[in-house]
């Protein structure tokens, strides 16, 4: 088995427990330790490990521990790549029921650690193509994919309020017409 595997299990698991009704946080912390586990994609699980055990080893894509750093590791890299599938996913389920706003806003905030370059490019899977044009700051990027789907999932709501079936029409009643 692969750490892609255990990947592929992580995110079927994230998913039934969304659609469980799962808590929020537990999601995203499920959803970062997928991520987390990205640089390891091509290693076995038992490889992983070994690589995770000795204490001199730098992660793949980041940098390990240092000796005499005061015990301090450096954070993995976010993987654009996975960020970006994450996210085009759930710009298309954005509509279902069973995604809240809570789950688009724990997306975003796993954008965070990317670049304004690799923003850029998932704000354009999600329609968003005036961006780079107005040479938009990160802060602001993040802000219009947030915005973008909450809108997504807006206007699913809206469109269930207008779209319900209208009632049924009552059948005037003809005890006031004069008889004459």
């Amino acid at each position: 088995m692969t750490v892609a595997d255990l990947q592929q299990l992580l995110a079927e698991l994230t998913r039934f427990l969304r659609a469980a009704g799962s808590k929020a946080n537990m999601l995203t912390e499920l959803e970062g330790l997928r991520d987390g586990l990205s640089p390891f994609s091509n290693l076995t699980l038992k490889a992983m490990i070994a690589r995770l055990s000795r204490p001199d080893a730098a992660p793949l894509g980041g940098t390990g521990p240092t000796r005499g750093g005061g015990g301090r590791t450096a954070r993995v890299k976010s993987d654009p790549e996975a960020l970006a599938r994450d996210v085009k996913e759930l710009y298309e389920r954005a509509a279902s029921p069973d995604v809240s706003h809570a789950d688009l806003d724990a997306q975003v905030d796993r954008l965070e650690p990317l670049i304004v370059k690799d923003l850029l490019a998932i704000a354009e899977q999600i329609d968003l193509f005036d961006l780079k044009a107005k040479k938009k700051k990160k802060p602001e990027i993040l802000e219009a994919i947030r915005r973008r789907l909450h809108d997504r999932k807006g206007g699913s709501e809206r469109a269930a309020i207008v779209d319900r079936p209208a009632a049924a029409p009552v059948a005037p009643s003809h005890n006031n017409v004069p008889v004459g």
